[in-house]
């Protein structure tokens, strides 16, 4: 008897074995096949991505520059003829296609509306996990973005990013806008190529101050800062003036080979984009003695089109030193309002520049209470003239120079 059972349970552990060998089977045959049917589809879809690719660049009068990941770089090198093919990385495939310098590139998973809007990218085609970009930004033009703060304050940071991946900031805002300013330059490879402090106020240059001491991987090319010095700003500051922000940020730039003071009236240039300095402090100027008017005013001179930072440059008898020196040469095409829209230059200096678009670096609170600021008075004057008016709290704003 016991032997019988014996023998029926061991009849049983082989039957057992061998569902269990035909259910392994199963399951090895259904991901085998699982994974040789994905890898068509995918495949097929980077066939088909290559395609739109073909037909975009066949469009271009001149070579153009494709970015791709890594994986896929020698096929669009075997199938694309007219066509250079740089490798991109897949942490900040935008950001690293815009240092390359690339007219389109090609991503294996989607890249984030942000890091779009940095770049200056915009979506064309999607095949399956293939996501097909094209750079909105032409040879010789530069996109111009404005940036928010996280304070809920009056704040300054913009950036400039030329078609070959020169990567530009005016200021940067508070201290506490540090971490997102991080961010922002992470994907430009960690790399600032120049960096524009326009004056000492820590809504300005309160988050550059604030990372010097701490830069970790981050590299600057140039920085380019008013001619000051800490004792004669002691002699004027208000308040208001942040003499600590500014004697902080004096005794990191003096131990900075890549920092320089810029004098009113130079016209310095950056990779084909020129510069003037309209306004900067000097000891004869009768409004310098002022946190604001002893920065910088200046313009940004693109190949057709021109954009004036104002800064917190602001005040009648400036304007019309302003108005007298350069008179129609303040016509722009584009304006950051000076001192935030609030106050700023006056009617007749805004009339001389009357350009298309008009920068507020100002909050909602600036606009809300008319008997307090002008910013809402300086809004409508725009308007009527005009302008298409872009505003902090919808940040990031952005315009091409050409």
């Amino acid at each position: 008897m016991e032997h019988r059972l014996g023998r029926e349970f061991s009849e049983r552990i082989k039957s057992f074995k061998k569902w269990e060998l035909i259910i392994l089977l199963a399951i090895v045959v259904l991901l085998f096949g699982g994974i040789v049917v994905y890898a068509e589809a995918d495949r097929i879809q980077l066939q088909r991505i290559c395609h739109e690719v073909k037909d975009s660049i066949a469009k271009e009068k001149d070579t153009p520059v494709l970015g791709a990941p890594e994986g896929v770089v020698p096929l669009f090198q075997d199938t694309l003829s007219g066509c250079k093919v740089a490798e991109i990385d897949g942490v900040h495939p935008a950001g690293s296609a815009r240092r390359a310098g690339c007219d389109y590139f090609v991503s294996d998973g989607a890249v984030s509306q942000e890091e779009l809007a940095d770049t200056g990218y915009q979506l064309v085609s999607r095949k399956g996990d293939y996501h097909f970009y094209a750079s909105e930004i032409k040879a010789g033009e530069w996109r111009i973005t404005q940036y928010g703060t996280v304070s809920g304050l009056q704040s300054m940071c913009y950036s400039l990013v030329s078609a070959d991946g020169s990567f530009l900031l005016v200021d940067g805002g508070h201290e506490v806008d540090q971490e997102g300013l991080r961010r922002l330059i992470e994907v430009f490879g960690n790399r600032v190529d120049l960096w524009i402090c326009s004056h000492f106020h820590e809504d300005h240059i309160g988050a550059i101050t604030a990372m010097l001491p701490e830069l970790g991987e981050i590299e600057i090319g140039e920085i380019w800062y008013p001619p000051m010095d800490i004792e004669t700003y002691k002699t004027f500051a208000k308040d208001w003036d942040c003499v600590d922000t500014c004697e902080k940020f004096l005794e990191e730039a003096a131990g900075l080979e890549n920092a320089r003071q810029v004098e009113i009236g130079e016209c310095p240039v950056y990779e084909g984009l020129s510069f003037e300095f309209l306004t900067a402090y000097t000891k004869d100027a009768p409004w310098a003695q002022e946190g604001n008017n002893c920065g910088f005013m200046f313009q940004v001179n693109g190949m057709h089109e021109k954009m004036l930072f104002c800064c917190d440059i602001g005040g009648e008898w400036i304007s019309e030193v302003l108005i007298n020196s350069y008179g129609d040469r303040l016509k722009s095409d584009y304006v950051q309002m000076g001192h935030h829209g609030n106050g700023g230059l006056t009617e007749e200096a805004y009339r001389i520049v009357a350009p298309q678009a008009a920068f507020f670096d100002s909050p909602a609170w600036l606009f809300a209470d008319e008997e307090k600021y002008t910013t809402a008075k300086n809004r409508r004057l725009m308007e009527s003239l005009g302008c298409t008016v872009y505003v902090l709290d919808e940040a990031p704003n952005s315009v091409i120079l050409k």
